[in-house]
C-alpha cells in the first residue's frame, strides 16, 4: 500500500485487529507498506498518521470498493459516487487523551462525513492485555443507532 502523509508522520496500517505494518513517510512525504499473506477477497484497511504536532488521521475503507468507469474522479454515476462514499470513512485533526475519563477527544478539522468538520468526536478506551479497543458513543447510520468498536492489537 502506498500513499502520502505530512514529511516524517508516523504511519500505522491494519487489517481490522491486526497491525500490518508501520512506516515513517519521507521528506517527500510518501509512504509504502508491504503486506504479505492476505487472502482474496474483501478486506477493510484502517490506517493512521500523526505528525510531530499531534495532527492525526485516521481512514477505514473497504478494498472491494469498485472503481468509476470513466476513470474521471468528478464524473462517476451516482451508484458508483455512493459506493465510494458507503465504503470509506475519515476525518482529521488534533486529539487529547483523558486517562482519568478513558476518553480520547478527537477535534475534528476535516471530514469525509461534513456534519463532523468543526465538531469533536468522543471515543472510549479501555487497554485489554496487548489490544487497545476504542469505542464510540451511539452514532446514527442509515437509521440506525450503531457503537463502532476499533481494536487495535500488538503483535
Amino acid at each position: 500500500m502506498t500513499g502520502t502523509a505530512e514529511a516524517g508522520s508516523a504511519l500505522k496500517l491494519y487489517e481490522g485487529t491486526t497491525l500490518l505494518g508501520t512506516t515513517t513517510t519521507g521528506a517527500d512525504g510518501h509512504f509504502s507498506v508491504t503486506t504479505s499473506g492476505l487472502t482474496s477477497g474483501s478486506h477493510t484497511f484502517y490506517a493512521t498518521a500523526t505528525d510531530a504536532a499531534g495532527n492525526m488521521s485516521a481512514h477505514v475503507m473497504r478494498v472491494d470498493r469498485p472503481t468509476f468507469a470513466s476513470n474521471d474522479l468528478g464524473s462517476g454515476t451516482d451508484a458508483e459516487v455512493r459506493a465510494a462514499f458507503e465504503g470509506h470513512v475519515s476525518y482529521f485533526g488534533t486529539y487529547t487523551v483523558d486517562p482519568s475519563a478513558r476518553t480520547v477527544l478527537h477535534r475534528v478539522r476535516g471530514a469525509s462525513y461534513p456534519n463532523w468538520i468543526g465538531h469533536d468526536q468522543i471515543r472510549y478506551y479501555r487497554i485489554d492485555g496487548p489490544r487497545l479497543v476504542l469505542s464510540s458513543p451511539p452514532i446514527l447510520d442509515r437509521g440506525e443507532s450503531l457503537e463502532y468498536i476499533l481494536t487495535w492489537e500488538q503483535t
